[in-house]
């Protein structure tokens, strides 16, 4: 299993929202990389809010990937 940091200085050809449950990321060296929660039998997680288009992603190195859980 990879870490969301492993996308640091990758460079990507594509970024794909999956109907808001997993986005794709596709490196130019053509490695595929998956952001997804893996769900309990009772809950539900879907991607609430993006900011900025995941287009501007592509074609420029990857410099910060972070991960951080919301309060609330």
């Amino acid at each position: 299993m990879a870490k969301l940091e492993d996308l640091i200085g990758k460079t990507l050809s594509s970024v794909k929202n999956l109907e808001n449950e997993r986005i794709v990321f596709e490196t130019t060296e053509g490695k595929q990389f998956e952001l997804y929660h893996d769900q309990d039998c009772c809950e539900l997680v879907t991607m609430e809010d993006i900011f900025g288009d995941l287009n501007d992603l592509v074609g420029e190195p990857i410099l910060v990937a972070e991960e951080f859980d919301d309060p609330l």
